[in-house]
């Protein structure tokens, strides 16, 4: 049985202040116990995935067949 965090500043598109987005900080987290994925976006917002629903949302992800989509 495992946790494992990874975590990752970004800057959002939205102005979260009037001068800009001071940046956030995600994080996803597994837990092997229940082969689930936990996504807090650093902004109080938390996303909930088990296997997979992740890997469908990766696959659909990818297939953004665009040079401005997210690179995965």
């Amino acid at each position: 049985m495992a946790t494992i965090t990874h975590t990752k500043k970004y800057r959002c598109s939205d102005d979260c202040l009037q001068s800009g987005c001071p940046t956030h900080e995600a994080k996803l987290i597994y837990q092997s116990a229940s082969d689930t994925y936990t996504f807090e976006n650093g902004k109080g917002e938390t996303k909930y995935f088990e296997r997979g629903e992740l890997e469908a949302f990766i696959e659909l992800l990818k297939g953004l067949d665009r040079a401005d989509a997210v690179q995965v």
